[in-house]
């Protein structure tokens, strides 16, 4: 084939161009697939002469132009202007040396003025599948509009000759050689000429394919990515080191995960509590019910983060002051909790565990009788009483009414010894076959609470919701002056045919208790709506996935995204504006139209657990609900929720919420799921009270465990299945579901206000 060049001022075959001129001054204009400002018209000077003249197009976000290299002669001095050829271009385009192998294509650089921006072209990852692809060519025909000129066309063939040419049949001429080749809105090509037969007629028109220059555009493309990274870590330097407590709490992160990523951030995690609360006890136990909350970064004020119940656990990281809705400065204190999670918590709600002072609670809905020094000697220890409807029934403890606080923790922790040795040779029994029940566990059936050291009635104080150990107060603010009566363990009821004693659903909690709850912990910071800060950190950070997506609406098209599972390995940082999707297919995709997604986020701010992967867990993970649309299109319940947690989880863990709200409304007698109102914001359900956390939380435990991906964590974290079920249960509580509970005092009993 013979190749004729475009970007030459004097041209054989004058009659055949001059005619492609016309036809490219009067053909339509399509609609623009790329910023008119992205398109560069080019004039090349030897001296004062005006040699070769042709287009480029911006390929960096400090001006960096692609051309041809016919065009852009070594020698020559050329000069660009951007979006128009008319009037002449004044501004100094300076060679960039390139790697071009014998390429027809070179590339220049213009000077910024002031605070301009150049807006770069997608480039596309390969071409091997272009045959009869639509394109887009772009460029400034000799005599043509000032403006750019777009012919469209398709691609011949997928096979490239010696010269890395593919080649279209779409009409080009002179002037527009170095000009862009678009499919889908993407550079897939530059114009290099066109070819002839034997006898002088147009065959048909050479495009130098992207695989001949897309690795020296990417390379100046690093480079620019390079220097500005420096300047963003300069800026984002001072950002991070700025007053307030986001800051602080992102500083903190950052230095845990990245301690090397500002070097000059120091970091938290060996420093002493800045809570006052530390100076009591390093760990502390909610003593009522309430919500816990979070700060809202972005809007610069309290949220309601989930229901929190009577037995919590807590450790103390900071105290921050946040105005009140009069203004006024209030002292808040910030726990990580022992499921791993970063909330405020009212200081009235706690109460210290000391290494002289033990808890009990009870879990799940157990109300477990206890018997008070007033009662008489038919009180039953022993006895379980109903989750409603007790009134007549003090004294007891439930997860939301009362607790009991030992001053012996040594006895306390001996007799829970023998529970859970008891509990575990009960359950290996009962695994076994239940029929045989009464037969099989011959060597620790008790019939009287006393007949077994795991069952034996105990002592310690009782305790109403919201009151603490207070030395000055009657009774030390006591139910009674004197311990109650208790048990670990229940009696059927007269009546039933077995009378062997079972265990009840409690907790115990001391000092070397708590310790190892948090020394097997990783913790994490919701965030559902990210701050510019945010924003630049995960566009400088290199494993975390840029792009937030808040809201997308029932039968709304998507966007395809970048996950984070594609992002986990990186290991080239990108520079804050960079449009990190550009090698992305541009084709807007359809989904489902009965699904609509809501993506969230949160942050694992620390990792502590005795497994190394947390060490290599992006800063910033996805959570997403799926949720079904009407035939209206309006949401009706939720479809499914999908926690990205790379590298623990190989996939994303996806829990089937039609299945987990059914089990939920079966065993629980919840109200119909149809029709709520809380999936049009996202939220699955709305929690009122101590019984409905309580069964979200068995419930989504329940289909936890059943996951694969949970048993991946498990292996990799070094974990119990309980302890990592437990952690993205009150995930998903605290990111899809909401409370509007208030704390529960003497005063305010707690719920949702009606």
């Amino acid at each position: 084939m013979v190749y004729t060049v475009f970007g030459g001022i004097f041209m054989t075959r004058s009659i055949f161009y001059f005619w492609m001129a016309i036809v490219l001054c009067v053909g339509k204009l399509f609609a623009a697939q790329i910023e008119p400002t992205s398109i560069v018209y080019l004039e090349c000077f030897d001296g004062a002469e005006k040699v070769t003249a042709g287009t480029g197009v911006i390929v960096s976000s400090e001006g960096h132009v692609l051309t041809a290299a016919h065009v852009a002669k070594e020698n020559l001095t050329c000069k660009g202007a951007r979006a128009s050829q008319n009037p002449a271009p004044v501004r100094d385009l300076t060679p960039v040396g390139v790697a071009s192998n014998g390429h027809d294509f070179a590339i220049v650089k213009f000077s910024r003025l002031g605070e301009e921006t150049f807006e770069p072209v997608p480039l596309v990852a390969n071409t091997t599948n272009m045959k009869g692809r639509a394109i887009n060519i772009w460029g400034y025909p000799e005599g043509g509009a000032a403006s750019p000129s777009v012919q469209t066309g398709t691609v011949l063939n997928s096979e490239r000759d010696g010269d890395g040419m593919m080649q279209s049949l779409t009409i080009t001429s002179a002037g527009m050689s170095g000009g862009p080749v678009l499919s889908n809105g993407h550079l897939v090509g530059l114009v290099a000429g066109a070819q002839f037969n034997a006898i002088g007629q147009v065959s048909n028109y050479a495009l130098l394919a992207a695989e001949a220059f897309k690795t020296e555009v990417r390379r100046v493309r690093d480079d620019v990515r390079a220097n500005r990274r420096e300047d963003d870590l300069a800026e984002i330097e001072i950002d991070l080191l700025g007053e307030g407590t986001c800051n602080e709490l992102l500083r903190g992160a950052l230095s845990s995960r990245y301690p090397n990523f500002i070097p000059s951030l120091v970091s938290d995690k060996n420093k002493p509590s800045m809570s006052i609360l530390s100076q009591e006890a390093e760990f502390w136990v909610t003593i009522t019910t309430g919500p816990a909350q979070w700060f809202d970064c972005k809007e610069g004020n309290l949220r309601n983060s989930l229901y929190f119940p009577v037995g919590l656990v807590l450790r103390p990281v900071k105290d921050i002051a946040i105005a009140d809705d009069a203004g006024n400065q209030v002292e808040w204190t910030m726990f990580k909790t022992e499921y791993g999670l970063m909330v405020l918590i009212d200081r009235q709600a706690v109460a210290p565990i000391t290494a002289d002072i033990g808890y009990v609670f009870a879990l799940g809905n157990g109300v477990y009788k206890v018997c008070g020094p007033g009662d008489d000697k038919s009180c039953d220890p022993g006895e379980n009483l109903k989750a409603k409807g007790n009134f007549g029934k003090w004294p007891y403890i439930s997860g939301w009414d009362s607790y009991l606080r030992t001053t012996d923790p040594d006895a306390l922790s001996a007799a829970y010894t023998e529970y859970l040795a008891f509990r575990e040779n009960q359950d290996l029994v009962l695994a076994d076959d239940p029929r045989i029940y009464h037969r099989r566990f011959k060597h620790r059936a008790p019939q009287a609470l006393n007949d077994d050291p795991a069952c034996a009635i105990q002592k310690a104080y009782l305790y109403e919701f919201h009151k603490r150990f207070d030395q000055d107060a009657l009774h030390q603010n006591s139910a009674y002056g004197a311990p109650v009566d208790y048990s670990f363990c229940y009696l059927p009821p007269p009546e039933a045919s077995v009378r062997t004693a079972g265990y009840r659903q409690i907790k115990v909690i001391t000092e070397s208790i708590a310790e190892q709850m948090f020394d097997k912990l990783w913790t994490v910071q919701v965030r559902t709506s990210p701050t510019e800060l945010v924003k630049k950190l995960s566009g400088l950070l290199p494993d975390v996935n840029p792009l937030y997506t808040d809201i997308i609406r029932c039968g709304q098209n998507l966007r395809p995204a970048r996950s984070p599972f594609d992002t986990a390995n990186q290991q080239d940082p990108v520079a804050i504006g960079d449009l990190v999707t550009a090698e992305l297919a541009s084709d807007r995709i359809q989904p489902d139209q009965n699904l609509g997604y809501r993506f969230r986020l949160y942050q694992p701010s620390a990792g502590e657990s005795r497994s190394q992967t947390l060490s290599k867990v992006p800063l910033f993970q996805d959570i997403d609900l799926e949720i079904f649309c009407g035939d209206d299109r309006e949401p009706l319940r939720a479809q499914a929720v999908n926690i990205y947690f790379s590298p623990v989880f190989d996939s994303p863990l996806r829990l089937d919420m039609k299945a987990v709200e059914n089990a939920f409304i079966e065993n629980f007698n919840s109200i119909d799921h149809e029709g709520r109102i809380y999936v049009k914001d996202g939220y699955i359900e709305r929690i009122c009270n101590y019984l409905e956390y309580q069964g979200w939380l068995d419930t989504l435990k329940a289909a936890l465990k059943k996951e694969t991906a949970l048993s991946f964590s498990m292996t990799r974290l070094g974990l119990d299945k309980e302890i990592v079920a437990n952690h993205f249960a009150h995930l998903i509580l605290a990111t899809l579901f909401f409370t509007e509970v208030e704390m529960q005092t003497e005063d305010n009993h707690g719920g949702c206000p009606r």
